[in-house]
Order: structure tokens, then C-alpha cells, then sequence
């Protein structure tokens, strides 16, 4: 059962999945002959995206997208993608999947099939979220200076959960001499 079709025309489609369709492999009921059966699997916050960017590329060539629109908030949906041009059995297929709420992207993640099999293939896309920006290290602290005579010892490394912080300032060189 198709419920709604779009694409590009003549590059690329699209069309709507029931959810309860299965895909390719042993096991399973058979999909369609020349598509890639696409399962996206949405995380939170993505469950809750109003559109999603669908983007096809076959062995590194340009991408062809395709949006579409949402109406619930299942945990998963499946899309039924058709190649006009011919299905790329042998060839390496990218989906990249971006999920939308008011135009804002709240997750986008990508799939391969690294050589696609002949007849059909399918493809499981999980779309967990955004994940926030991270936030730098610290600074290293300040070397430490020697004792009478002695050099001080370099400063500390910096360091962080996603960015290293920069390294601490030199020591300063020791104290005099004493006074005999």
C-alpha cells in the first residue's frame, strides 16, 4: 500500500512504504525488485520531525534529494526508493537522512550499502539526534620556578573533553645565588 509518492523526475524516486513492509534478505518478504527499501528508526528528539530530507548518491556521484513531509511521531518509517535510471546493482548507494521540526535539522545520519546485491536491497538509517556542540579544555597552569640557581619546569598541557586547551606558561628561572 502506497499512501504518497514524490521525487525528482526521471533522477530519482521516492514513495512511501506501509510500515509494516519488510525488506530484502532471507526470512523476509522480498521488496520490490530495482529499489532500496530504507528503514529509519528516529531517536529522541528526531521522533518529532515534520519533514525529512531524503539524499540518494550512487558511487560518489552528485546527490539527488527529495522531502518529504511527516504526520506522526512513530519510531520508525520506511521509505521505498526507486532508481528511474536503473537499479545500481554492484555499485556503492549513500542515503543521507535529515530529520526536520519547523525547518531546524534535529538529527541527520548516513547509510551505505557498500556494493549494492542484485535485484534489491535494503538499508537501516538511525537518526538519534544532534549532538550539542562540545566545549574547549582548559588551560594548563603555570610551570612552577626552581629553587637557588635551578631552572623552572615548563607549564602544564591543557585539555578537554573535545578541544585541547593550550599549554600553561613557563616556569621562571631560579633564585639567586645566596650571599656567602
Amino acid at each position: 500500500m502506497r499512501a504518497r509518492s514524490f521525487g525528482l523526475p526521471l533522477l530519482l524516486s521516492i514513495a512511501l512504504a506501509a510500515p509494516f513492509a519488510t525488506g530484502c534478505g532471507p526470512g523476509t518478504k522480498a521488496c520490490k525488485q530495482g529499489t532500496l527499501f530504507l528503514t529509519i528508526v528516529f531517536g529522541a528528539p528526531t521522533v518529532t520531525a515534520d519533514h525529512l530530507i531524503i539524499e540518494v548518491s550512487i558511487d560518489g556521484g552528485a546527490a539527488k534529494r527529495s522531502t518529504r513531509a511527516r504526520f506522526d511521531t512513530a519510531s520508525s518509517d520506511t521509505v521505498e526508493i526507486d532508481f528511474p535510471g536503473g537499479y545500481p546493482a554492484g555499485q556503492r548507494v549513500d542515503v543521507t537522512v535529515t530529520a526536520l521540526v519547523s525547518g531546524t535539522s534535529v538529527g541527520s545520519n548516513t547509510g551505505t550499502v557498500a556494493t549494492a546485491p542484485e535485484g534489491c536491497a535494503a538499508l537501516t538509517v538511525a537518526l538519534t539526534g544532534n549532538s550539542p556542540a562540545g566545549t574547549g579544555g582548559g588551560d594548563g597552569a603555570a610551570g612552577t620556578g626552581g629553587g637557588d640557581g635551578a631552572a623552572g619546569t615548563g607549564g602544564g598541557t591543557g585539555g578537554g573533553s573535545d578541544a585541547a586547551g593550550t599549554g600553561g606558561a613557563g616556569g621562571t628561572g631560579g633564585g639567586g645565588a645566596g650571599a656567602p
